[in-house]
């Protein structure tokens, strides 16, 4: 074999190595089920014992709460939902099972981003009289005074009214 074939061979065993450990330690990743992103402003969470100043970047649980004041920050579910949170707005995690995840939102408005890119099918955004299920869309939710507000952007989105 001239130097040349030799090269290339070994080009192709290193990339080859490279593109395999790559795949194996990607698989291995462990996608948290549901993260905070504090953007501006005073945002809160009640992890069972009252709320506290949220941090940035923070990992979530079922039944954590996420209170925005003056702020906004981003709740990500299996980095396949992004929830954003506008000021004076208050989520609860209620559900975190990967397919069907569900967010029960208490007051203020949300924007949902949803691609269903790591096996989450569906999530549901529970307001006090209404249930949005969402599959793969971007939508908002706002609650007002006279009820609760769902504008879709893209793709589909089940509402049913509480009663």
């Amino acid at each position: 074999m001239n130097k040349g074939v030799k090269f290339i061979l070994i080009i192709l065993a290193i990339a080859l190595i490279g593109i395999v450990s790559a795949y194996f330690v990607l698989g291995r990743a462990n996608t948290a089920p549901a993260h905070l992103i504090v953007e501006s402003g005073s945002v809160s969470v009640d992890t069972g014992n009252g709320y506290v100043a949220a941090l940035d970047e923070m990992d979530l649980s079922e039944h954590d709460k996420v209170k925005t004041g003056n702020g906004r920050a981003t709740l990500i579910l299996y980095d396949s939902v992004l929830l954003s949170l506008n000021p004076n707005t208050e989520v609860i995690i209620e559900d975190l099972t990967k397919q069907y995840p569900k967010v029960k939102q208490t007051e203020g408005s949300t924007w949902t981003k949803f691609a269903d890119v790591v096996g989450v099918k569906n999530v549901d955004i529970e307001t006090p009289d209404t249930v949005a299920t969402v599959r793969g869309t971007e939508f908002g939710v706002e609650i007002t005074e006279t009820g609760t507000v769902v504008v879709v952007i893209e793709g589909t989105v089940d509402v049913t009214g509480n009663g």
